[in-house]
């Protein structure tokens, strides 16, 4: 995709979902002991990793291409050394020691979308005519639900977000303009805050093992039918919260290119805060604005270190 074609929409909502990611993250270190933390939670995962499959498949159109298993070799070669420096920051910060085959073949944490991002775009060039394969991708994620794939190759999450992945590829910029319109963003407005109400009123009845989408039914304790219904709630609240972004240029559309530097490297900070026991004895709001100051300052990061002399 040329960037006269770059929709200033979809960068701004990746700056803005990158920071739910973030704030996801710091949520999930307080789940259990902290209701804030538990429906902040709830709410960011009913939709973020959704939409953003979402929108690298919007921005995966230029993939289709000869030079698309050079890319997809990049996202491999990029997961397998950042599993290697995960490991290593484990290992330092937490004492934790993963395996050589874990590190191959076990996703830590976050690295699990690297890895999935890579196969859709392998498979990609092979389905990215039949526009009728969403259906058969929508059977397979909730079919795959009753095999235990657990975290391996991240193949369950890799099959659940598919459908995400192929709707992005598939959805016309006509069509995601016109998202902005008034009736919409205001249906879109109201559609989250309901989701944001309801996430506190009902914290303790939602069990997280359904938004994680890796485990398999027996051992979550859902079903096909739960899968089902988080794939309309992930595709109304994500359609919503784009539907309520600016829709041209903002002083934050720019920095949405940099989300995957943020996305790779905020995960060291985010184990710092857990080894130096922060959560112990600091509120939730506290890791909150220690999210958005880490999501922040790694955005800036990159251009800050462009304007270092050369030597």
């Amino acid at each position: 995709m040329s960037i006269q074609e770059r929709i200033p929409l979809f960068d701004t909502a990746k700056f803005f979902l990158i920071l739910l990611v973030v704030l996801g993250h710091m949520c999930e270190i307080y789940y259990g002991s902290s209701e804030t933390a538990q429906s902040l939670y709830i709410f960011i995962y009913a939709f973020h990793m959704p939409l953003f499959a979402f929108i690298s498949g919007h921005f995966s159109k230029s993939n289709v291409d000869d030079k698309s298993v050079h890319k997809v070799q990049k996202l491999f070669l990029m997961y397998l050394v950042f599993q290697v420096l995960y490991a290593i920051a484990r290992f330092l910060m937490l004492g934790e020691i993963m395996s050589p085959m874990n590190i191959v073949f076990v996703p830590y944490h976050l690295m699990w979308f690297i890895l999935s991002l890579a196969f859709w775009r392998m498979l990609l060039p092979y389905v990215a005519k039949e526009r009728l394969l969403i259906v058969v991708a929508i059977l397979l994620g909730l079919m795959i639900g009753y095999v235990g794939a657990g975290s391996t190759l991240s193949l369950s999450r890799t099959v659940v977000f598919f459908p995400f992945f192929l709707a992005g590829y598939h959805m016309k910029r006509e069509h995601i303009l016109a998202l902005n319109k008034l009736p919409f963003r205001l249906t879109g407005a109201t559609l989250l805050i309901i989701g944001l109400f309801l996430s506190f009123r009902f914290n303790t009845d939602i069990n997280p093992f359904w938004l994680f989408n890796k485990f398999p039914y027996a051992s979550g304790g859902y079903t096909e039918f739960h899968r089902a219904g988080y794939y309309l709630l992930a595709s109304v609240m994500g359609l919503s919260f784009l539907s309520i972004l600016p829709r041209g240029k903002t002083m934050v559309t720019g920095l949405g290119s940099a989300t995957l530097y943020v996305y790779l490297f905020h995960g060291f900070f985010v184990m710092l805060y857990r080894s130096l026991n922060f959560y112990n004895t600091q509120p939730i709001s506290m890791a909150i604005a220690y999210g958005v100051i880490v999501s922040v300052g790694l955005f800036y990061s990159p251009r800050l270190l462009r304007l270092l002399p050369k030597k």
